[in-house]
């Protein structure tokens, strides 16, 4: 029964997303283990170890971006409605894709959303009614997001030291097209 298979992937996101947000308060559990911490001189880079349930935060990204391609696909065809559960997961996803520093992770969540609305865009079957308002919501979402990020000095310096990877010690770096 799809439904059921819907009901136990969804399940298995939810443990997995909410509980990789729940740990965040905890850094001795979600973060770098003692023995990486030593082999690395001590020196803890800010935001960059955060592994959630996995062991690993190039393990976290990657797999919270397939969930939330998952999650916002069976939205879109399937439950045909804004649940709130669905919602929620798919706020949480980039949250822990950056704060696991994965800009592998960060380039599948974005293709894998644009390239599910753009599947959502042009499949037959789906109501008229449903599309436009689900396309429209996710525009505005998209155009919000990039407003906000691009808007203000402090979210600009924050995407290009996500994107080139480098700390406020690295801030002389000059950021030009070859670079990026």
């Amino acid at each position: 029964d799809g439904r059921k298979v819907r009901s136990v992937m969804l399940s298995f996101a939810a443990f997995f997303i909410l509980g990789s947000i729940a740990l965040l308060p905890f850094p001795g559990i979600s973060m770098m283990n003692a023995a990486q911490i030593i082999a690395s001189g001590g020196i803890v880079p800010e935001g960059s170890l955060y592994m959630g349930m996995t062991l690993h935060s190039q393990a976290l990204g990657p797999i919270v971006a397939i969930f939330a391609t998952v999650l916002l696909a069976d939205l879109l065809f399937s439950v045909r409605r804004w649940d709130k559960v669905y919602l929620l997961l798919l706020l949480c996803a980039p949250v822990l894709i950056y704060k696991s520093a994965s800009r592998t992770a960060m380039g599948t969540y974005l293709a894998g959303m644009c390239f599910a609305t753009f599947l959502f865009m042009t499949a037959r079957g789906v109501g008229v009614r449903w599309k436009n308002r689900a396309l429209s919501t996710l525009t505005l979402a998209g155009v919000l997001a990039g407003i906000t990020l691009f808007a203000t000095p402090q979210m600009r310096e924050g995407v290009a030291r996500f994107v080139l990877k480098y700390t406020s010690e690295d801030s002389s770096l000059d950021v030009d097209w070859e670079t990026v």
